[in-house]
């Protein structure tokens, strides 16, 4: 949930993150980018972004309000 009891964030199998408006309940973004499901979410400081890792490997940076992907972060192998 974020700071300002806005909204809610999850996480699912179906490798997406869904943000949901708590007054209403309704679904407003449902945030596709991952390849795999989805293992972490974490909100920012400031409940304007959301923190998402994967079993695909990666970490993405999404922007709440818009639904967008800001940055994608890749493991890499040595």
């Amino acid at each position: 949930m974020t700071a300002d009891d806005r909204y809610i964030i999850s996480g699912s199998d179906d490798s997406t993150l869904k943000v949901w408006d708590i007054e209403t309940g309704k679904l407003l973004h449902t945030l596709k980018g991952h390849s795999s499901s989805v293992t972490a979410v974490v909100l920012t400081e400031n409940g304007r972004r959301v923190i998402s890792s994967s079993h695909d490997k990666t970490i993405k940076l999404w922007d709440i309000e818009s639904g967008k992907l800001i940055k994608r972060f890749v493991k890499m192998t040595v």
